[in-house]
């Protein structure tokens, strides 16, 4: 690098909200080792290439990811609206909601806010039919050819009708996904007439937008295109008076489907994500009301543990996990509430065991990153209304009102008659641990990401100089 470079470097670093000049100049050196270390790549030696531009791209980024998991159901889009302070992404009761992988990014300053819908190409969305074809355990079949889709239907109705009698298993989930994958395609085929479709931007002041991402929305209209939409980008305004999760840009959210047999379309995007990812939140529920709960739990921890933190051990195994923030949804049930903050070594055992899906040593490491407990009990409907009163769902009121009452020894001197009362809103916040949670992930993308990020590209470049070594010894 001249000393141009450098001084540009130097200049575009210390922007960065959230890096110190000790780290900025360690940044300078580092690609300058890179820089010089390419001189002596060859192709001979491919596992340095490969480590160098690893670096290249960790010291390349700038703009920082934090990513939500969870079950089906289980509220992740609920949290990030807390998070947010705003009702923003679709949600609902019990059920899968957000049909596709969804972004929360900054719009630029005066820009309008937006949602932007990114669609399959023809080939890979017909990819993604024929990887549910043997997840259904049927014969494969290109959905975009008229002849083929229409048997297929015939079969697959024909399917159906042979096991209504049966209990319903995650086969019969993925048979309807089908039926629906074929019906948005031949009631749509004039998206890809002209070749992969244009993303859309749509007006999110429109409220009919956000139907475009809901798994029930224009079911047997024509409108329906959630099976087509490969991913949906917001681009917000932060809220006046809400701490800005989104870090004035350097900051985007990925909420990606819940774990199930919708999540599948998604799968390939999501673990590109986590790869990239720099914080993650777990959300789970509250373990021990129900079993369906708990398996709910480990389904998810154990998908992370076998596709993002699979094969790693000793200091890479602890970076991982060390970005995991794990999130228990059901501290608004009294029973939870009181049971988890008992004290009692017994009350957290299913808790404890989702973390050792994490890592073994999750519990005792992180003991204090929420509330005094490696976890951050959550109570999100309350913390989103009293943000947002005027457009939380009308149901987040009724539960608000609800929770001041059975929670009432918790809320202090904060008189609990009127929710939205400065004093008792603050009282509710501090409950809920959606502001803890937040403060807890800004400082950690703020003070060890960047850290982080040095020595995962620093690890590399020494991989790469090894390998270097190595071959020129052997020659």
């Amino acid at each position: 690098m001249s000393k141009n470079d450098n001084d540009s470097l130097r200049a575009s670093l210390a922007e960065l909200p959230f890096i110190n000049p000790a780290q900025v100049e360690q940044w300078i050196d580092l690609q300058q080792t890179i820089d010089r270390t390419r001189d002596y790549l060859i192709r001979a030696v491919p596992q340095a290439q490969f480590s160098i531009d690893e670096a290249q791209k960790i010291l390349a980024q700038r703009t920082y990811t934090l990513v939500f998991f969870g079950g089906t159901g289980v509220g992740k889009s609920t949290l990030i609206n807390a998070l947010l302070g705003r009702n923003l992404l679709p949600t609902g009761a019990v059920t899968a909601v957000t049909g596709t992988i969804v972004y929360v990014e900054q719009a630029a300053e005066g820009e309008a806010e937006s949602l932007v819908l990114s669609y399959w190409s023809k080939e890979e969305f017909a990819e993604r039919v024929r990887r549910l074809c043997q997840l259904a355990e049927i014969d494969g079949f290109d959905v975009t050819n008229s002849g083929e889709r229409e048997q297929a239907r015939k079969d697959i109705e024909a399917l159906e009708e042979s096991r209504k009698e049966q209990a319903k298993t995650e086969r019969d989930e993925y048979l309807d996904i089908l039926l629906d994958c074929i019906d948005s395609y031949e009631n749509n085929k004039n998206l890809y007439k002209d070749g992969a479709p244009s993303p859309v931007s749509l007006a999110l002041e429109n409220e009919e937008s956000l139907k475009h991402l809901r798994e029930d929305s224009f079911k047997g209209s024509q409108q329906r295109q959630i099976r087509l939409i490969k991913s949906a980008t917001f681009r917000i305004q932060p809220k006046a008076g809400v701490p800005n999760l989104l870090m004035s840009g350097y900051l985007r959210i990925v909420d990606v489907p819940g774990l199930g047999a919708g999540m599948r379309l998604h799968e390939a995007i999501t673990l590109e994500e986590m790869k990239r990812e720099d914080a993650m939140v777990v959300l789970v529920t509250d373990a021990g009301r129900q079993r369906v709960d708990e398996m709910k739990s480990l389904s998810a921890v154990n998908w992370i543990k076998e596709n993002r933190l699979f094969g790693l051990s000793g200091g890479d195994l602890d970076e991982a996990a060390s970005k995991i923030f794990l999130a228990v949804n059901g501290a608004n049930i009294r029973q939870a509430f009181d049971r988890l903050n008992s004290g009692l070594p017994e009350a957290e055992l299913e808790v404890k065991d989702v973390t050792r899906y994490i890592a073994p040593n999750y519990w005792e490491r992180y003991s204090n990153r929420g509330h005094n407990r490696p976890y951050f009990l959550v109570m999100a409907p309350p913390a989103l209304y009293v943000q947002d009163p005027e457009h939380a769902p009308e149901e987040f009121a009724s539960e608000t009102e609800r929770i001041l009452k059975v929670f009432k020894d918790q809320m202090g001197t904060a008189p609990t008659k009127d929710p939205l009362e400065p004093e008792t809103k603050e009282a509710l916040l501090k409950l809920s641990e959606v502001p803890l949670l937040r403060e807890s992930l800004i400082h950690f993308i703020q003070h060890e990401r960047v850290r982080s990020q040095l020595r995962e590209a620093a690890t590399r470049t020494r991989n790469a100089l090894q390998a270097l070594r190595f071959y020129y010894e052997k020659q």
